[in-house]
């Protein structure tokens, strides 16, 4: 059995590699991040802000059926980031920040570190964004999981934390 505080610190770890692959807009297969430019309709406010995006055409408003004010956002979701004045071509993952706030250890095993969400709406969000995809186009954004070369580093900070102890704890004869 490895000593759980070693598989702590590894989950820790683990979390610190998929957090920087997140800040650097890298996902866990070593493609980058992009928001979307495709075309997407959400309700709308009537704001001052929200006047300004229609006149230079960033917003196109129209009524349902019921009488809500929606919009067309031409320029996709990366449009919107900027619209909201966040940056459009990074900080991925990170609109209010809160579900990558959230992923942290949950636990320890006998042999393992579990890694998970502290917030029941940060794991959906997750699970949505990993797993299924979001948008009409279930766009992927595989971000929980580490990179061939981060497992690699991985390795040598496990090699580096064992002990003799941790070694002939894993033996069985």
């Amino acid at each position: 059995m490895i000593r759980p505080e070693l598989l702590k610190r590894v989950g820790v770890r683990v979390v610190q590699m998929i957090e920087d692959n997140v800040r650097k807009g890298i996902s866990s297969d070593g493609r980058r991040f992009a928001y979307s430019t495709r075309p997407f309709a959400r309700p709308l406010t009537r704001s001052p802000k929200n006047k300004e995006f229609i006149a230079q055409g960033r917003l196109v408003p129209y009524l349902t059926k019921k009488g809500k004010l929606w919009a067309v956002v031409p320029g996709g979701y990366k449009d919107w980031r900027s619209m909201k004045g966040l940056n459009p071509d990074g900080d991925f993952l990170q609109d209010s920040g809160e579900m990558m706030r959230n992923l942290a250890v949950i636990g320890v095993t006998d042999d393992a570190a579990i890694l998970g969400f502290t917030d029941e709406e940060a794991a959906k969000k997750a699970f949505w964004l990993n797993d299924v995809g979001a948008g009409k186009s279930r766009r992927l954004m595989k971000f929980l999981g580490i990179r061939p070369e981060q497992r690699k580093e991985l390795a040598l900070f496990v090699g580096e934390n064992l002990t003799a102890d941790d070694v002939l704890a894993m033996i069985r004869i």
